[in-house]
C-alpha cells in the first residue's frame, strides 16, 4: 500500500525504477506507479527526476501520459501515473508488422501532436522511441519523460542522452544541440519503423550510419513519404525539418487534409498529512526549482 493505492503486479522495470500497477482504494481507478529508490540515485539522477516530474505535471495532452500525484518518503519517490493497459507500441509493431502509409499517418499524427505541444510549452523529451510510447483506449501516449528538459534558442544542451538507435547525429557525436531538433530525428526513426516494421539504423555500423544519415529508403514509399523521412532524418540539424512543418508536410496533408489550414497559421499546493512518513507534493510547485537548475489506424482499445 502506497498512500491510498493498493500495489499489484510489476509491469515494468528499468535500471533506476520499477513500475507497478495499482488500484486507488477508494475509487477503484487503475494507475501505474513508478517507484524510484532515491538512495540508489546520484545527485544528477535526482535532479533529472525532479525535472521529469516537473515536465510531466506541466504537460496536459491526450497523447501524453498524465502524472496525477507524487508521493515521497525519506527513501523513495512514487510517481502516480495514468495507466495504459495496451502496453508498449514496440510490442504492437512487433506483432502487427508494418503499417500502410494511411494507418501510419493516423498513428504518427498523435505523436506529432504530443511533441508539438511539448515544444510549444518549452520542453523537449529527448528519449522518443517505440518502447516509450504506450497504448491507452485506442490512442497513443508518450509515456517516459526521464530525459526531458527545458529548451530555448539561447541555450544549448550538451548531455548525451537517449537510446542510441533513436539518437540524432549531434547527440551521437557529442555536439551541442538546442533540443527540438533531436526529438524530430527520433520521431523520424519511429515513423520509419511504423512504415517498415524495423529501425533505420541498426547493426555494427549504427554510429557511422547515424552520423551520415545513411539508411535504406523503403522501396515502396510514396514520394511524399520519402521527402518527409529525408527531411526528418537529416544529418544537419540546421536543415532538419521542424515539428510544425512535419505536421503540415505534403505526406501528412495527403491523409489529413484538415492540416492544410495550419500552413497559414502563425505559429493546490495541497499537502495532506496521512499520519505516516509519506509526503504528498504538487511537482509543478514544490519542485519548481528544478526548471531553473536544469541545463539547457487504430490500435487496440484495451
Amino acid at each position: 500500500m502506497i498512500g491510498e493505492y493498493i500495489l499489484q503486479d510489476t509491469i515494468g522495470r528499468g535500471t533506476y525504477a520499477e513500475v507497478r500497477k495499482a488500484i486507488h482504494s477508494q475509487t477503484g481507478v487503475e494507475v501505474a506507479i513508478k517507484i524510484i529508490d532515491k538512495t540508489q540515485r546520484s545527485a544528477e539522477d535526482l535532479r533529472r527526476l525532479q525535472m521529469e516530474c516537473y515536465v510531466q505535471a506541466k504537460l496536459k495532452h491526450q497523447n501524453i501520459v498524465q502524472l496525477y500525484e507524487v508521493i515521497e518518503s525519506d527513501t523513495h519517490v512514487f510517481m502516480v501515473l495514468e495507466f495504459a493497459r495496451g502496453g508498449e507500441l514496440l510490442n504492437f509493431v512487433n506483432a502487427h508488422g508494418r503499417f500502410s502509409e494511411s494507418e501510419a499517418s493516423t498513428l504518427f499524427l498523435q505523436l506529432v501532436d504530443a511533441i508539438e505541444h511539448t515544444h510549444n510549452a518549452g520542453f523537449v523529451n529527448r528519449d522518443i522511441k517505440l518502447d516509450n510510447i504506450l497504448i491507452k483506449d485506442g490512442r497513443l501516449v508518450v509515456g517516459d519523460w526521464g530525459f526531458a528538459s527545458t529548451w530555448s534558442k539561447e541555450k544549448k544542451h550538451i548531455s548525451s542522452v537517449g537510446s542510441l538507435k533513436y539518437c540524432s547525429p549531434e547527440i551521437v557525436n557529442g555536439r551541442p544541440y538546442i533540443g527540438p531538433e533531436v526529438d524530430v530525428w527520433s520521431l523520424g526513426v519511429v515513423l520509419y519503423a511504423l512504415i517498415t516494421g524495423r529501425l533505420p539504423f541498426n547493426g555494427a555500423t549504427v554510429r557511422t550510419d547515424i552520423s551520415a544519415a545513411r539508411f535504406n529508403m523503403p522501396s515502396d514509399a510514396s514520394e511524399e513519404l520519402r521527402l518527409l523521412l529525408s527531411s526528418m532524418l537529416c544529418a544537419d540539424p540546421a536543415k532538419r525539418i521542424t515539428i510544425a512543418d512535419v505536421k503540415t508536410s505534403a505526406w501528412m496533408v495527403r491523409f489529413h487534409p484538415q492540416l492544410l489550414r495550419l500552413r497559414t497559421s502563425t505559429y493546490k499546493v495541497q499537502r495532506r498529512s496521512s499520519g505516516s512518513t509519506l509526503r504528498r507534493s504538487d511537482p509543478t510547485r514544490s519542485w519548481d526549482r528544478a526548471r531553473n537548475d536544469a541545463p539547457i489506424v487504430s490500435v487496440p482499445a484495451v
